[in-house]
């Protein structure tokens, strides 16, 4: 596994997905319909030598943006690709990204030698994610979100949609469009071969029963890091997610909405 072979093999099943939606390539528009495909997932440089495969996926882009390729995408989320050169005391993620950042930290503390620091971020398990980073940003690993992958479920926006917290990009219209998106998302889990799936949002307790996941795949489904109660941002149900995710057998499909 290595960076260019999985971006090749996700454009092979994103063309492919392309033409049977009959997609601009350019515009990423389909003939007749008023919604963008929002193009490329979120592929970290590091995520193929990364020592635990994490991918998270939403539920929808949320905001209607150019189609975006492989670098387009770590250009708005990766601060290495922004060029930082350490984690900033704010604005370095939206809301939903400093939630992955903090889940990220908390899963891979031990493969990479950060007990102490992920001790000294999760102290305060009360804290939010964000407010956590920004105690502790001098001290983080500027390059952290360079070791997972990101991609959403629903893989179009309405045009010209700017508010993000909207919903009417969270639902299929017709059961033929949830067959086509869902099937893309397999194929998407089956190449770059996780070791874990998060799901982000409860929505997603309705979806993950109709995936095919390899029974390899620890698989959870958390409420979204953005979502506006306070406890669903913090450490401490980070550190919950994450425990159970310690305790639950590879293949088990649970739901974690406390």
């Amino acid at each position: 596994m290595t960076k260019e072979s999985l971006e090749n093999d996700i454009k092979i099943i994103y063309d492919r997905f392309y033409h049977e939606a009959g997609i601009n390539p350019n515009t990423g528009v389909p003939k007749g319909v008023d919604k963008r495909f929002i193009g490329m997932p979120y592929l970290g440089t590091q995520y193929a030598i990364a020592k635990k495969h994490i991918l998270y996926v939403g539920l929808d882009q949320g905001k209607d943006e150019p189609v975006h390729t492989f670098n387009s995408k770590r250009e708005i989320i990766s601060p290495t690709a922004k060029g930082y050169k350490m984690i900033r005391s704010r604005n370095t993620f939206n809301p939903h990204f400093y939630g992955i950042y903090a889940m990220t930290m908390r899963l891979l503390y031990k493969e990479y030698g950060w007990t102490e620091l992920w001790n000294k971020f999760s102290e305060d398990d009360t804290r939010t994610a964000c407010e956590a980073i920004s105690r502790n940003h001098k001290v983080l690993p500027v390059d952290l979100i360079d070791y997972i992958a990101f991609t959403n479920a629903h893989k179009f926006v309405t045009i010209d949609r700017i508010n993000r917290s909207g919903s009417q990009d969270r639902q299929w219209n017709d059961k033929i469009q949830r067959k086509y998106e869902l099937h893309l998302l397999e194929q998407e889990i089956k190449v770059l071969k996780p070791d874990i799936v998060i799901f982000q949002g409860v929505d997603f307790k309705k979806i993950v029963s109709f995936l095919d996941i390899d029974n390899s795949i620890k698989t959870i489904v958390m409420w979204h890091p953005s979502c506006h109660d306070k406890y669903h941002r913090s450490i401490g149900y980070i550190n919950l997610v994450a425990k159970e995710l310690d305790m639950v057998s590879a293949g088990s499909k649970i739901t974690q909405i406390q």
